[in-house]
């Protein structure tokens, strides 16, 4: 674990299949049990064929990080 605080207040994660959604809001809930970021997850074409999804995370760092 790190010793710095890290807090991520937003995420987009872009989906392909619609039918995936329940998939990941499970996966979501395990990775941010308490208090998860907002979420935006638009349903989407990927450039690649094999991409199922894609995720773009702000995050912050405490002040002591360096």
């Amino acid at each position: 674990m790190s010793p710095y605080f890290i807090s991520i207040p937003k995420t987009t994660i872009w989906l392909v299949d619609a039918s995936n959604f329940d998939c990941l809001n499970k996966l979501y809930a395990e990775y941010f049990p308490t208090n998860p970021p907002s979420r935006s997850t638009p349903i989407v074409a990927l450039p690649k064929k094999e991409f199922q999804l894609s995720i773009e995370a702000i995050a912050t760092v405490d002040s002591e990080w360096r």
